[in-house]
């Protein structure tokens, strides 16, 4: 089902995308992978904390789209918002806090990507 499994790590995986009209990124998920400085990589599955009620309904999210789930397999990161800033933000403050998670992160594939870029797809 889309948007509720983790991302992969392989090349071609991620593509970098530009928010749609009618978009919000408060209410939104995303698959995201985040190059760190020293070249690692990590990929998880982020949702904005508004997107959990639509969580319950299958995809496309829609309420009112069959019946609402009784559980829903949560993401790896819930946000406040969806965007380039607050996601920066956020891992700047993930990083000395130690709270990147080992299995977020990529296996080493050949040359190390750009340093620093933070790239993500919605669904």
């Amino acid at each position: 089902m889309p948007g509720r499994t983790r991302g992969e790590c392989g090349p071609g995986a991620w593509e970098q995308t530009q928010p749609q009209p009618g978009d919000d990124p408060a209410a939104n998920l995303a698959n995201a992978q985040v190059r760190l400085p020293n070249g690692r990589r990590n990929a998880l599955n982020m949702w904005a904390f508004r997107f959990l009620r639509r969580a319950r309904f299958t995809w496309p999210y829609q309420e009112g789209v069959g019946g609402p789930a009784q559980y829903v397999l949560p993401p790896d990161l819930l946000v406040e918002r969806l965007d380039r800033s607050t996601l920066k933000r956020l891992v700047a403050r993930m990083l000395p806090a130690g709270e990147l998670r080992p299995e977020w992160r990529c296996p080493h594939e050949g040359p190390d990507p750009e340093p620093g870029a933070l790239e993500r797809t919605g669904e």
